[in-house]
């Protein structure tokens, strides 16, 4: 069996690389700017429709809304988070920002897009030269109303669910740990046997908890409660005795009192060696 990623893979990755990464793409197609962004899509039969409000025109390739339009529709708390996310998806060139025109020629209605336009544009359809009037933008004396469009690959992914996978990867990114976790995944890949493809998943999620040590101080206290919980019940029990002191290689007790002060022994207790601990005995008198 070998994997390889999905044509909806190679949609979704061109997207990651353009908004910056998997996280950005997962953001974006996953999070409060959706519902705005799926109006931005293939409208089917719902062209009349779409838009009664006027926020919004339907094209022949899709739908583009005003700023205004994505606000009502974005599950933001304020305008300025509008903002900021479409202003990154522009950069992105995701979205796309320009003037819904009618050619003077084919009247092909069409977004033209602020990288194409001039004093004079030309039609995308019929390659007609136009000029940049009133009369292009709906025979309106005011001034004409900036829209936004999506990226032909986004359109698609929308239009095929590719949303889906990155509204789970965002719920599983975000979702509440007690516990520190790193978290990675992969959306939209086929498994092969030889050149025939017998399954497709839309998402493999991977979670890994790590631990996190706040201080070394604390970090060494924890470790020398577990030295002593393997310690011999005899060592133990000289630790807690008055005058007890430990030092960096051993511990002592200082000789109690008549007799046992000159006859002192020594005894020395070896514990087997265990990776990352402390190999040296542990001495003690008594």
């Amino acid at each position: 069996m070998t994997v390889r990623t999905s044509d909806a893979g190679q949609r979704t990755a061109q997207l990651a690389r353009m908004l910056g990464g998997r996280a950005q793409f997962a953001e974006m197609f996953g999070g409060p700017l959706l519902p705005a962004l799926k109006k931005m899509g293939h409208l089917g039969n719902d062209i009349d429709k779409a838009f009664p409000d006027g926020d919004g025109v339907a094209l022949r390739d899709g739908g583009v809304l005003s700023f205004p339009g994505i606000c009502s529709r974005a599950e933001c708390d304020d305008t300025k988070d509008v903002r900021a996310r479409v202003d990154a998806a522009l950069r992105g060139g995701v979205l796309r920002r320009g003037l819904v025109l009618r050619c003077q020629t084919c009247q092909t209605r069409q977004l033209q897009t602020i990288d194409a336009l001039g004093q004079r544009w030309n039609c995308e359809r019929c390659n007609d030269t136009n000029d940049l009037d009133h009369t292009t933008w709906h025979h309106s004396t005011d001034e004409p109303t900036w829209f936004y469009g999506l990226h032909p690959v986004a359109q698609q992914l929308l239009a095929d669910h590719g949303d889906v996978p990155a509204l789970l990867a965002r719920h599983l990114a975000n979702t509440p740990s007690r516990r520190p976790v790193q978290y990675q995944d992969v959306m939209e890949i086929e498994l092969l046997d030889g050149t025939s493809p017998k399954v497709e998943t839309d998402l493999v999620a991977y979670e890994t908890t790590h631990s996190s040590s706040p201080n070394a101080k604390a970090q060494q206290a924890s470790a020398e409660r577990r030295e002593r919980r393997k310690a011999p019940k005899s060592t133990r029990n000289a630790r807690s005795r008055p005058g007890y002191k430990q030092t960096s290689s051993c511990s002592q007790l200082p000789p109690t009192s008549g007799n046992q002060a000159s006859q002192t022994s020594s005894k020395a207790t070896s514990r087997p060696t265990t990776a990352g601990q402390n190999t040296a005995p542990l001495s003690y008198t008594s």
